[in-house]
């Protein structure tokens, strides 16, 4: 960047009021607020950012939620540009899409309670009113498995947790082709685990980040 064109964003910045120091995402919000004054940003295909990985679950909460505190927070401050045609692109398609990725996120943790942990609280509930007494799901235990019966009764459940399932690998492997990094790096076997287990995690991230959201607390970086 050119000298005079550093200065230039400078004393915009300035004339936008600068970051807020209150905002948990400042870049985003600084970034918000010059699309609402229609300024013209443009995005650089090339920078190279790093971001410092956390070590450990409670580092990782922390990062996340503050991510998504700070997004919450900007798409409500400025919910009047939402799909609002003034802002150009911006408004009817950036922010709706951010918008619409915390709907999806909250409509996959619904499907996968509904589905997957309904479920298995009410197996352990069983097992706990039984002592964990095993053996008669052992002995009575049945293999009897209909196609038809899996396409009238599970077609839609394997339906829509393929299209996630789609979805999420389609996401998974552009994200991983942007950044040039191989999917393999670390094996096969990491995937697994991160598949079944990542995506719930910042689900119930986000789920606490809203209602720290609407009880109104303030968290720090």
């Amino acid at each position: 960047m050119l000298p005079q064109d550093l200065f230039r964003c400078i004393n915009l910045l300035r004339s936008l009021g600068g970051f807020d120091e209150h905002c948990l995402t400042e870049d985003q919000d600084i970034a918000y607020r010059a699309q609402q004054r229609n300024y013209r940003i443009k995005q650089c295909f090339d920078g190279l950012v790093y971001t410092t990985a956390p070590h450990t679950l409670s580092l990782f909460y922390k990062q996340r939620r503050r991510w998504y505190l700070g997004s919450i927070s900007c798409l409500h401050k400025y919910k009047r540009m939402v799909a609002n045609t003034r802002y150009g692109d911006f408004g009817v398609m950036q922010l709706v899409k951010n918008a619409l990725g915390f709907f999806l996120a909250l409509s996959g943790m619904g499907i996968a309670a509904y589905y997957l942990l309904l479920p298995l609280y009410a197996k352990l509930k069983t097992l706990i009113l039984m002592d964990f007494d095993i053996l008669p799901y052992i002995y009575n235990f049945k293999l009897n498995f209909s196609f038809l019966d899996f396409l009238l009764t599970n077609f839609g459940k394997g339906f829509i947790l393929s299209l996630l399932l789609l979805v999420g690998f389609i996401f998974f492997y552009q994200a991983h082709k942007n950044a040039r990094e191989k999917i393999t790096t670390f094996g096969w076997f990491p995937l697994l685990p991160y598949a079944l287990f990542y995506y719930l995690l910042k689900g119930f991230i986000l789920i606490t980040s809203l209602v720290e959201f609407t009880r109104r607390k303030k968290v720090k970086w």
